[in-house]
């Protein structure tokens, strides 16, 4: 294994390494969500909204994560809404200083919910994949690359709406539970799909925080 300056594991087993309680040269720096920065568009010429459907500037925005800041990960997700947007809900991709938003709450009951039967090829799906799949190309070997999934809690934000779903949570649990029970299926196969294309690791996002519940 080639030396690095830093010490003599690469970014990839270093992480990983400390990630399953192993032992390391140094500690590992790892950003399982997003570093984003104006700054690292302009540095690396892929700019929002566009990195959000498109693989190839996804993949070279999340490098910086890397190449620029010198972490031990590269994390291609930038928003919150690759699950919902490919479940059908519509999004608004937001201009260079700002983030995806969904536009619409379109579902009242569990019972409307069904995952569609091309959830992995919609554009917000395959770009994630695609972009994991550049990435592995790349930097497969050297650093750790990272998925993200957004759990069923955070998908039901999307698909029912902030307020309907916590007011549920006091007035109708019963079906907030089954809300979590059929929309987890859908974080289920974006993440197996994101292992499949080549992550290391998941990141499982779930918006059950605090100052919301």
């Amino acid at each position: 294994m080639a030396r690095r300056k830093d010490g003599w594991m690469t970014p990839k087993r270093r992480f990983l390494s400390a990630l399953f309680g192993g032992r390391v040269d140094r500690i590992p720096v790892g950003n399982p969500t997003s570093v984003v920065t104006l700054e690292l568009m302009k540095i690396s010429g892929a700019f929002f909204p566009e990195v959000h459907l498109n693989p190839e500037k996804m993949a070279r925005l999340a490098a910086t994560s890397y190449e620029v800041l010198g972490y031990d990960t590269i994390m291609p997700v930038f928003g919150a809404h690759t699950e919902s947007a490919a479940l059908g809900i519509p999004v608004d991709w937001g201009e260079q200083l700002s983030w995806p938003v969904n536009t619409d709450h379109p579902i009242t009951d569990p019972s409307q919910f069904s995952i569609p039967k091309d959830f992995l090829e919609h554009p917000s799906m395959n770009t994630v994949l695609r972009a994991i799949e550049i990435l592995r190309r790349e930097y497969g070997d050297r650093v750790a690359i990272i998925g993200k999934v957004y759990g069923p809690w955070s998908l039901a934000y999307h698909l029912v709406g902030t307020q309907d779903f916590l007011m549920d949570t006091l007035l109708d649990p019963d079906k907030v539970k089954k809300y979590l029970g059929v929309l987890l299926e859908a974080s289920m196969i974006s993440g197996k799909a994101q292992l499949k294309a080549g992550a290391d690791v998941i990141l499982w996002g779930d918006h059950a925080t605090g100052d919301l519940v």
